[in-house]
């Protein structure tokens, strides 16, 4: 290469990469056009006089995020690096906070589901105003109205913060029985609002263990045995009261007909379905989610994401094992 020629190259990656000229801007002042300066970063960056690093913890992230994206056939999968504290969750609403602001638009419905990562989110979106947003509850709510994890109080605080309409869900999560439910379907705008979540725009959910912890069961909602008895069936998690197996598998349980909210079957047929959530106890049913096919952005953090691949490798050979002693 003529050293002038490298000295063109140098000074026009300068002009891109350090003062932050256009494309269009750096062809006005070396009196070129514009895709010859599109060429020559190419060629700059090719023959390496421009040289891009990437710190290497981002390096790790954004490699597991590959992953994930291609295994699980993912839009987008975001990694945040884990600190050294027994939770992440703020780590995790930072992340769901800066991604909700970068993709919410004008003109877009909004749902949301329940929990503590949802509300984590809360306090790190900006107020800002958008036209005609809608949020949408995404299922009844707890029979503790003024927890801030249920998703009616999660709405309407993120309505508030966007200036944005609330199309709550006036009813509980779970009834008694059947005829309850079908009782309170019999209000033409409770009825409207279950009908339209499935047009939801991109929806916000948590992913939930089926533990003690579950709050389905500290909430009085299902007993630690009907728990048990789920996961006999193979269930490893729900979402928003369904559940799930390891392999994506709807588990039909009696809760179905007494659930007031969307169904995963409705959520597959959401554009953006995004989900938060991480620790050891969410790997699993992250696992089984990702296979249910509902799940478009997943965001979690990176101890989280390594033990997802793994447990999907794991699985992967145990199933293989499985068949070849079968046949």
């Amino acid at each position: 290469m003529e050293k002038s020629d490298r000295s063109l190259l140098g000074k026009i990656s300068w002009l891109y990469y350090i003062d932050g000229l256009t494309q269009k801007e750096i062809g006005q002042r070396v009196g070129l056009s514009r895709l010859k300066v599109v060429r020559l970063l190419q060629r700059a960056r090719a023959e390496g006089v421009v040289e891009i690093n990437i710190a290497p913890d981002l390096l790790l992230n954004t490699e597991l995020a590959r992953s994930l994206e291609d295994r699980f056939r993912l839009h987008e999968a975001i990694i945040t690096e884990p600190v050294n504290q027994p939770d992440n969750g703020e780590a995790i609403g930072r992340a769901g906070a800066r991604f909700l602001e970068r993709v919410l638009r004008d003109d877009m419905a909004l749902g949301i589901g329940m929990g503590r990562t949802i509300a984590s989110l809360l306090p790190h979106i900006p107020s800002r105003k958008l036209n005609n947003v809608t949020v949408r509850t995404l299922a009844g709510a707890y029979e503790e109205p003024g927890r801030e994890t249920n998703a009616y109080n999660i709405s309407w605080r993120l309505a508030d913060q966007l200036d944005a309409v609330v199309e709550p869900l006036h009813c509980p999560l779970i009834v008694t029985n059947r005829a309850t439910r079908e009782a309170l379907l019999e209000d033409r705008a409770l009825r409207s609002v279950l009908e339209s979540l499935s047009e939801c725009d991109l929806v916000l959910i948590g992913l939930g263990s089926l533990d003690k912890a579950s709050p389905l069961v500290r909430l009085g909602y299902c007993t630690p045995e009907q728990l048990a008895a789920l996961r006999k069936k193979g269930a490893v998690g729900e979402i928003l009261g369904r559940f799930y197996s390891l392999d994506g598998e709807l588990i039909p349980s009696e809760f179905d007909e007494r659930i007031l909210g969307i169904d995963i079957a409705q959520l597959c047929q959401i554009a953006s379905v995004v989900a938060l959530a991480y620790g050891a106890q969410k790997v699993q049913p992250m696992l089984g989610a990702l296979r249910t096919g509902c799940i478009d952005v997943l965001i979690t953090d990176r101890w989280t994401a390594e033990a997802i691949l793994v447990t999907q490798l794991l699985k992967r050979e145990d199933d293989a094992n499985r068949a070849k002693s079968q046949k």
